[in-house]
């Protein structure tokens, strides 16, 4: 069975992003996941998101966290050199209340200058889809 996290149990929260529709990422300075590397950032489902929702989310983030869990080493390399997968499910008394997963490097980022000037960090697309080529080339 996969990490599971007591919400009440986590360390302070900084907040990385909060313009997502379906979450708020908070980075988690100095936490640490057995067996993994960080730096890690919890995704934390907003209210419209998980009322009603809570108990249903909790069993769909453990079958990933226990894929990547059951993964080969090869494959969690691959995994983690394309995506920030959910390492552990964080929960309340309710059911889940979101994930912890890697905080995305530089290289999942790029920048955009705006008419007026200013930089604009924007997630680079191509670090998101990965082409079948490339999967079945790494064996998944």
């Amino acid at each position: 069975m996969g990490l599971k996290v007591q919400r009440t149990a986590m360390p302070r929260l900084e907040t990385l992003n909060d313009s997502g529709g379906e979450g708020i990422i908070y980075r988690l300075p100095g936490y640490a996941v057995p067996g993994r590397r960080g730096p890690f950032v919890y995704k934390a489902y907003r209210p419209h998101v998980l009322v009603g929702n809570e108990v249903a989310l909790e069993p769909s983030i453990d079958r990933l966290v226990n894929a990547y869990e059951a993964a080969p080493g090869k494959f969690r390399s691959v995994i983690d050199e394309i995506s920030a997968w959910p390492v552990a499910t964080v929960v309340t008394a309710g059911g889940a209340s979101g994930f912890i997963m890697r905080e995305l490097g530089p290289e999942f980022l790029g920048h955009q200058r705006r008419p007026d000037g200013t930089q604009l960090r924007i997630e680079r697309l191509e670090r998101w889809l990965t082409s079948e080529t490339k999967i079945r080339r790494v064996g998944l």
